[in-house]
């Protein structure tokens, strides 16, 4: 996957996740991130990306129970089944942003957007490139916070992910500050 041209790796980038947004079946949704899942075990640069599954999981099951908590207009049986589908949709778009981030390399990025307006090109490489950087950042903090005692494998969000996202948060928005301060030092600033 990464001797492909990147601009083709977008396209299917692109196409894929237009058909997974078009997908109203379940059944075509779920076989469609299992072959997601099977790719990101199967190819050599991304098996550290195994570990996102986890997480999205997670997430995933937020999702499903906020639809079944606060979507009132339909029975429940609907409710539950919106939200496995939500669910899986969300899962099967990180993943494949995750594998496109993970095996593009910055310098292909930015010259893939060269066509672009010079702002716009800049906004897409940074938000690639932020996605493999906060999931570094979310194992270095997972490890400190281990530690520190953490207990991750906790039920309760409370003790088990707010310790996370509070750090990760707070080093994203110094990353944020940090590139900006640069960008205006470059002359980016229109």
């Amino acid at each position: 996957m990464n001797k492909l041209f990147p601009a083709l790796k977008l396209i299917g980038l692109i196409s894929l996740t237009t058909l997974m947004l078009w997908l109203k079946s379940w059944l075509l949704i779920s076989l469609f991130l299992a072959l997601i899942t099977a790719a990101i075990f199967f190819l050599k640069t991304t098996k550290h990306l195994g570990s996102r599954i986890y997480t999205l999981l997670f997430i995933s099951l937020c999702i499903v129970l906020f639809q079944v908590l606060f979507n009132f207009h339909v029975n429940l049986a609907t409710r539950f089944t919106l939200g496995i589908i939500n669910a899986e949709k969300i899962m099967a778009l990180s993943l494949l942003a995750l594998v496109y981030s993970a095996t593009t390399s910055f310098s292909e990025l930015i010259k893939l957007f060269a066509f672009l307006p010079k702002n716009i090109s800049l906004m897409f490489t940074l938000a690639f490139s932020f996605l493999t950087i906060m999931t570094e950042e979310i194992k270095k903090i997972a490890l400190v916070q281990s530690a520190r005692g953490l207990n991750t494998k906790s039920l309760n969000p409370k003790k088990s992910i707010l310790p996370l996202i509070i750090p990760l948060l707070h080093r994203s928005f110094m990353r944020a500050e940090r590139i900006a301060v640069v960008l205006q030092a470059k002359g980016y600033n229109n």
